[in-house]
């Protein structure tokens, strides 16, 4: 059967209705009729045919077609149209299974109105073009993710021009020849431990020629290959959870033998840098987002809670239980939470900074903290004496706590202990500060796990019920007090948390 094409005013949407039944048909038409430009298909072949010939605002499909499950002809349909699922039972299984499918919306024939219906349709229409408007802006973000990446490279390589400049550096400097290592020298800035390890690792992979470590060592392969091609090279090593940069170049000798110049520099401080300006980016692009999302979901919470408190006064003027409407409150409040802990991560023209005493509110917030421990878990608390006071929201240092102690409880699981401790730095640059650590002996974890930590959305425990929100948010919060967040952490050595805020001085102190 041909479908039937029903004129409505131009401007008007293009509604496709695929439904089998003619009086079904001819009711939505009706309803439809001077609002809407209506499609009819009685079957999906019928609907095939007028996807491919025209464009479609939103699609009514019937649960039960002659030749297709009405399931499936969503699935398919929903891909390029926003779909709105018509059933005659007003079964909440195939409710859900419909939104699976990717249905906008569900609607049951039996009482079904003009009003109800269009304004379903007008919703599907502009949730769809919501949906590819932030298609849109994720691919937007991946092209600026690219941009960055080729910033960087653009950085790398100009780091690489600029090799000749290290030896005014306190660098480590090695010299090379085909078989061994003559000499390490310099290195003010790294420790004994890791030059001892550096060199270690690189003799004994040229030593080690049986065991192929003179071709897999990073750093031997590298200077084998500059020898050869006469050219310099750089290679990138991570060594005792230090990033090394590492520059070789070739130098003739007066014999007519040449020789490697190793310059290797400790880049772990530029590395975090790196990450945290990442860090920063992910956070403004995903807290604008989070901002528009969240005021649209409060203002779809606002008539739930609405109807719903009508609805419960109803029930109890009615003498029955109000208890349905008092479970459609409350999940509307843990969503209206969750829209608080989104607006978080949206960037603030202004920041509210008060006068917080960090360790009272540590203290009063002890009890609550202890709550959220597991069974052989405890809980540490090390406190300086002294004024501890920051410019930072109590509620947003709270918040802060919280979270630090529920990710340090989720990485246990199980018992062990996580200890919180507060104290005072005098001797910084940039002026004294309070120092909080928090730390667990949980597992700890990897380099590249560390790197993301703070990124939004990022999670490890995904299957567990984590949302990747807790720690970008007191990255956030930490942030706008003007304070700085790190971590620290090696795979089954648990984690340390170190967070510093400026100190307030006491007014009465400054004027004495």
């Amino acid at each position: 059967m041909s479908p039937i094409y029903t004129q409505g005013p131009t401007e008007a949407p293009r509604v496709l209705v695929i439904e089998d039944n003619a009086v079904d048909r001819e009711v939505v038409r009706r309803m439809l009729s001077g609002s809407c430009q209506v499609v009819e298909a009685p079957d999906f072949a019928s609907a095939r045919r007028v996807l491919a010939r025209a464009k479609v605002d939103c699609a009514l499909v019937d649960f039960h077609l002659p030749d297709a499950d009405g399931l499936n002809v969503a699935a398919q349909v929903s891909r390029d149209t926003p779909v709105v699922f018509l059933t005659g039972q007003g079964d909440e299984g195939v409710a859900v299974a419909a939104m699976k499918a990717g249905a906008m919306d569900y609607l049951s024939k039996g009482g079904l109105d003009g009003e109800q219906l269009r304004r379903a349709i007008d919703y599907a229409i502009e949730r769809d073009r919501s949906r590819r408007a932030l298609d849109s802006e994720r691919e937007a973000l991946q092209d600026r993710a690219v941009a960055l990446e080729q910033a960087n490279s653009n950085l790398r390589r100009e780091r690489q021009q600029m090799s000749m400049v290290l030896h005014a550096l306190p660098a480590l400097v090695g010299i090379f020849d085909d078989s061994r290592v003559l000499s390490w020298q310099g290195g003010a800035r790294f420790d004994g431990t890791l030059r001892s390890r550096l060199a270690t690792e690189v003799e004994r992979a040229i030593a080690d020629r049986s065991a192929l470590g003179l071709e897999y060592h990073p750093l031997v392969r590298a200077a084998r290959q500059s020898l050869r091609q006469a050219t310099p090279a750089r290679v990138d090593l991570v060594l005792a959870d230090h990033r090394l940069s590492v520059w070789l170049e070739p130098v003739k000798e007066s014999g007519g033998g040449r020789r490697v110049l190793v310059l290797v520099l400790d880049t772990s401080e530029v590395w975090r840098m790196e990450q945290r300006l990442g860090v920063a980016l992910k956070m403004e692009a995903v807290g604008r987002l989070a901002a528009t999302v969240a005021h649209d979901y409060n203002n779809i919470l606002t008539a739930i809670v609405g109807a719903a408190s009508l609805l419960r006064m109803d029930l109890e003027q009615a003498g029955l239980d109000p208890g349905d409407a008092d479970l459609i409150l409350s999940a509307a409040s843990r969503a209206s939470a969750l829209t608080r802990q989104l607006l978080t991560l949206a960037p603030r023209s202004s920041v509210n900074r008060a006068d917080c005493d960090v360790a009272a509110v540590l203290y009063a917030l002890e009890p609550m903290l202890r709550k959220l421990l597991s069974a052989g878990q405890e809980l540490l608390l090390e406190v300086a004496e002294g004024p501890l006071r920051a410019a930072i929201d109590p509620l947003s240092l709270e918040r802060v706590f919280t979270n630090l102690v529920a990710n340090a409880n989720a990485a246990l699981s199980g018992p062990g202990r996580i200890g919180i401790s507060v104290d005072l730095l005098r001797d910084l640059p940039r002026g004294p500060a309070i120092r909080v650590v928090v730390t667990d002996d949980g597992p700890g974890m990897t380099l590249e796990v560390r790197s993301r930590i703070f990124e939004p959305f990022y999670t490890t425990r995904g299957d567990r019920g984590g949302t990747g929100i807790g720690l970008s948010t007191c990255w956030k919060l930490v942030s706008d007090a003007g304070g700085e967040i790190d971590v620290h952490s090696l795979p089954g050595r648990g984690a340390t948390f170190t967070l510093t805020f400026p100190l307030l001085e006491d007014p009465q102190e400054d004027s004495e």
